[in-house]
Parts: C-alpha cells; sequence; structure tokens
C-alpha cells in the first residue's frame, strides 16, 4: 500500500471513528467509500494516463460496459424487492387463515 492510501486510510479511520462516536453510522459508510473510492480513482488515473490511445479507449468501452452491467445488476435486485413486497403484501393475513391445509399426498389421493 502506498504512503498516500496509507495516509488516507488512517484519515478514514479516524473520520469514521468520529461519526461512529456521534452514533452516525451511515456517515461511516459514506467516509469509508469517499476515501477509499478516491485511492482506487487516483490509481486507474495513473495507469490509465500511461497506456497509449487505443488502449484507453479500450479501458473507455469496459468502463461503460461495467456500467450497464451494474444498471442491469441493480434494477434486477430492485425488481426481486418490488416482488418479495409484492407476495408479502398478497399473503398478508392468510397466516390467521382457517382453511385446512393440504399436503402433496392428500393431492395425488385426490387425483388418483
Amino acid at each position: 500500500m502506498s504512503e498516500t492510501s496509507c495516509r488516507i486510510g488512517s484519515s478514514a479511520v479516524k473520520t469514521a471513528q468520529k461519526f461512529e462516536e456521534a452514533g452516525i453510522l451511515l456517515a461511516i459508510e459514506i467516509a469509508f467509500d469517499y476515501y477509499y473510492g478516491m485511492v482506487v480513482t487516483e490509481q486507474i488515473n495513473s495507469k490509465l494516463q500511461k497506456l497509449p490511445t487505443l488502449y484507453q479507449q479500450e479501458v473507455l468501452h469496459f468502463i461503460e460496459f461495467l456500467s450497464q452491467k451494474a444498471m442491469r445488476d441493480e434494477a434486477e435486485t430492485e425488481e426481486k424487492l418490488w416482488t418479495d413486497f409484492s407476495l408479502t403484501q398478497a399473503i398478508r393475513g392468510l397466516e390467521d387463515d382457517d382453511t385446512p391445509e393440504y399436503t402433496e399426498a392428500d393431492l395425488k389421493e385426490k387425483w388418483r
């Protein structure tokens, strides 16, 4: 780990500790994302600037691919959350229902 990332990392920890003491857990997550995100961004930029233009374009295309993939993953996660919510709402109250529960054996016997 470089001296810069150690300094930033230790600064992030100190900042996070201050926020944690104040009871602001979300702020801790934001602080870590900010500090460590900046370290990664700096590393990417440093390496990217050393590449020939043709390879820089290839990196750009890969970043665009990853962006689209992240959007798809986010959409799938959101859809799953809505599906779970929908099902939960649809069956709400059924646990108190007095209808008999049928087993697979009951169903097989009925359809013989």
